[in-house]
């Protein structure tokens, strides 16, 4: 859950909140799973240039595998659905197909690729459809125990069934990360 403030006037600020129960399994040595599903409720203020409804009830699902292939490369795919806040919509709710490899080349880096597919709407004024598609390669260098530094890319295409709302988005990314 949060809550979403836009900084225009054009869409409605907005608080979710979301509960569902997980579980998750080791199914072999090298292979596990985890499925989550649960409830999420959006509540919308009338503060935007577009009426919202007070509140919409919603769900969230997800089936993901986690396979240890060998000791240098990890892979895992997930299957689910999210409803969220969104930069230009109060509430995006996508079906999703994500992919990802983790390739550790040394005890200092690890190359990371993704692949996604997303299909779903927007739901603010407009009431769009799209379907999004894209691909990401990133490392990971450990700086210490608890501290790393991440560098990425990726590249998102979108369709909307609104006209120009169609992209292609270049995304470069580094995140510094720190475990407690």
């Amino acid at each position: 859950g949060g809550s979403t403030d836009y900084e225009g006037d054009f869409f409605n600020h907005n608080t979710q909140f979301s509960v569902g129960p997980f579980v998750e399994a080791q199914l072999t040595r090298d292979l596990s799973a985890r499925a989550a599903g649960g409830y999420v409720r959006s509540d919308f203020d009338s503060t935007g240039a577009v009426a919202a409804p007070d509140s919409v009830d919603d769900f969230y699902a997800e089936l993901s595998f986690n396979h240890q292939l060998n000791q240098y490369m990890n892979h895992q795919l997930a299957l689910g659905r999210e409803a969220k806040s969104g930069a230009e919509a109060e509430l995006v709710t996508l079906w999703y197909a994500r992919y990802r490899n983790d390739w550790a080349l040394s005890r200092v880096l690890t190359l990371h690729t993704d692949l996604f597919y997303e299909k779903g709407r927007e739901r603010s004024g407009v009431g769009e459809r799209l379907w999004r598609v894209g691909a990401g390669l990133g490392a990971t260098v450990p700086l210490s125990r608890k501290f790393s530094v991440s560098a990425g890319y990726q590249l998102i295409y979108k369709d909307s069934d609104q006209a120009s709302r169609d992209y292609l988005q270049n995304l470069v990314s580094l995140q510094f990360r720190y475990a407690f």
